[in-house]
């Protein structure tokens, strides 16, 4: 983790938000990106954006920073399948404040099964199976500005007075919807009604 937050510029003690999405309206990185911006400075000093992904605003985000100084916001860029793991790994909490209806929302999944709690609009179609408020993370009003500041600072302190707890049930709610669990529930499912 360590080595990882160091190839990227990222102090081994600060907080990291991971928003591993395309970088399109209905995904909502610019409420992000205006939340992280509003926080106190120094909330802001200790904490980092990292947008995992590209996209048609990609452009907007970065020019909306030109004038800020000593932003602590990262852009990945497009990131290969097989190299996911790292940014994953590098964060303390996945960030998905989509506007629109999203039908699941897979990152969510994998965020558990790397032990990160989440922080999602209540758009976010897994928010009822996966986002267990207090347990294994947050969720907010969909474009509620103030709610996902708030919870952006809440979060850190959140964490670290209960991480162990975090991670544990971050761990097993992801191992219970695991791809290898979907697969038996279909199996179990066709043979059922084909039987």
């Amino acid at each position: 983790r360590d080595a990882i937050r160091s190839e990227m510029g990222i102090d081994a003690t600060d907080f990291v938000f991971l928003m591993p999405a395309k970088l399109i309206d209905k995904k909502k990185p610019d409420l992000l990106l205006e939340a992280y911006l509003s926080l106190p400075l120094e909330a802001r000093n200790r904490t980092h954006v990292v947008y995992m992904g590209d996209g048609a605003l990609k452009p907007t985000l970065e020019e909306r920073l030109l004038d800020e100084v000593g932003h602590k916001v990262h852009f990945t860029g497009f990131v290969n399948q097989a190299e996911l793991g790292k940014y994953y790994i590098a964060s303390d909490a996945v960030v998905l404040p989509s506007a629109y209806e999203e039908t699941w929302g897979l990152v969510i999944n994998e965020a558990l099964l790397f032990g990160k709690p989440c922080l999602v609009s209540d758009r976010v179609g897994s928010r009822h199976d996966l986002v267990l408020e207090g347990k294994t993370g947050m969720i907010f009003p969909s474009e509620d500005f103030s709610s996902l500041k708030c919870s952006l600072l809440s979060m850190p302190a959140w964490l670290k007075s209960e991480r162990p707890l975090i991670t544990r049930a971050c761990l097993e709610l992801g191992a219970e919807y695991s791809a290898a669990n979907a697969a038996r529930g279909i199996a179990a499912a066709a043979t059922a009604v084909f039987a």
